[in-house]
Formats: structure tokens, sequence, C-alpha cells
């Protein structure tokens, strides 16, 4: 089971790097910016351009290889209600046909900032269905409590850390589970440029 959380821990990496290059895009574009950090295979959609609430589709075709080094493929869809900066704002995740190196990704994210004073911070839901090309399917439920403590003043989230806190339930369908629990709060860096290695 452990080898499993880590790939689980891997491609849920890769899902938040793209929804939040993702986001920061339509923000950009909502500020009438339009540079943004957009792999060339990938096709976003954001409609309305202008104003909230608004739909961000990432496509990522037949196979889209990330910085990564995984290939993504299928699309995700966020539906988000305000600038992801304003307190309250949340926004949620959908998948569609979407696969990452073989596994296909079912479920739901949901993320609501709930920031006080001048620390800006996020709460996050995550529902998601791993299933491997040989048909086992691993179902991770978590939540998580994200600080942004580092890499607010830009929007290059290369620059980001955040403090997380939470924990984490895992199923599988192989009849094995695991658990756990962050005790002290974890220091994220740079999860844009990191791959965590997978385990076979």
């Amino acid at each position: 089971m452990v080898k499993e959380a880590v790939n689980t821990e891997a491609f849920e990496n890769e899902i938040t790097s793209s929804i939040d290059q993702a986001i920061t895009y339509a923000e950009k574009l909502n500020s009438e910016e339009k540079s943004a950090t957009i792999l060339d295979c990938t096709n976003i959609t954001v409609r309305p351009i202008f104003g909230f609430p608004k739909t961000i589709t990432v496509n990522f075709g037949d196979g889209c290889e990330g910085t990564n080094g995984f290939v993504r493929s299928g699309s995700m869809s966020v539906t988000i209600g305000d600038t992801l900066r304003t307190t309250g704002t949340s926004y949620d995740v959908a998948f569609d046909n979407f696969a990452i190196d073989g596994y296909s990704i079912t479920g739901t994210i949901s993320v609501e900032n709930t920031s006080s004073g001048d620390i800006i911070s996020f709460s996050e839901k995550m529902d998601l269905t791993m299933t491997s090309d040989g048909g086992i399917a691993i179902t991770k439920i978590k939540t998580t409590e994200r600080a942004w403590i580092e890499g607010t003043e830009t929007s290059d989230v290369s620059d980001d850390v955040f403090s997380v806190s939470g924990s984490a339930d895992f199923y599988s369908s192989s009849g094995r589970s695991y658990s756990y629990s962050i005790l002290e709060p974890l220091i994220i860096t740079n999860l844009s440029k990191v791959k965590p290695k997978l385990v076979f």
C-alpha cells in the first residue's frame, strides 16, 4: 500500500500544479495581461474572460507531457467564484476522461480561501479515485489546510511556499487501506518543479 500512496501523492502534486497554472493564466487574462507559463500542448479555455463566476477548462488532448515528465490526457475543469486571493472565494475541480501516466483519475477537489488578517490560507477537500491499467483502484480522501507563507507578492507559482497540515485516508480495491495525519505543519516549496519518484 505504501507504493500506492507514493504514486497518489505524485499524481496529486501534478494535478495541483496544473490547476494553479490554469488559475494564474485566467487571472492574467482577466487583468488584460497576456503572458503565462502554459505548455504548448495544453488548450485552456476561460469563459467568461472577464467577470465571475468563470469556468477554466484545461484540455490535454490525447497526451501532453508536463515539465515534471508526467503525461496527462483528457481534461479538467475549474469553476471559480472570484479571484483566488479574495477571502471566501472557492473553486471546484471536475475531471473528464482525465489520466496521468495511464492512471484514470475521477472524483472532485474543492478549495476555499479561508484567509484571516495578513495570512493567506486555503482549506482543501479531495476525493479522488485513481485506477491503473490493471484495474486496481485507489481512493484517496484528504482534507488539508494550506497557509501561503512565501511568494504571495508574485504571480509566479515557482516561488510559492506553503505550510500544510491535514490528514488523508487511502483505500485500495485490492483490500488494503492506509491513513496519515500531519502532526506538525509541513513546509512545501516549489511544487511545480518537484516530481516525486514513482514506485511500481
